[in-house]
């Protein structure tokens, strides 16, 4: 996993956690393909995502299973087509 933060935006390669912080409701703002992995960029870099990547990396979430696999299979799409983000592309 390849995480980084910065004070404007958090980004991360693992595709299973960016799905998760999509459904507590963070806001992917981009996919970044111009790494060997492709990053997905969350809004901000806030003490709130930090604590849900802390409690995701423990094991500790409670999300809706259905809406996580959906969302999973939309953002590997998203990657494996390395399709731009726009907004509402995974409701499309």
């Amino acid at each position: 996993m390849n995480n980084n933060h910065s004070q404007d935006s958090y980004k991360t390669s693992d595709t299973s956690l960016a799905a998760y912080l999509f459904t507590e409701g963070f806001q992917i703002i981009d996919i970044d393909y111009s790494n060997p992995r492709a990053e997905f960029v969350f809004k901000n870099n806030s003490p709130s995502l930090a604590e849900a990547v802390r409690l995701y990396s423990i094991g500790k979430t409670q999300v809706d299973a259905a809406t996580y696999a959906r969302l999973h299979r939309k953002l590997t799409k998203l990657v494996v087509s390395q399709t731009p983000w726009t907004e509402g592309v995974i409701n499309g």
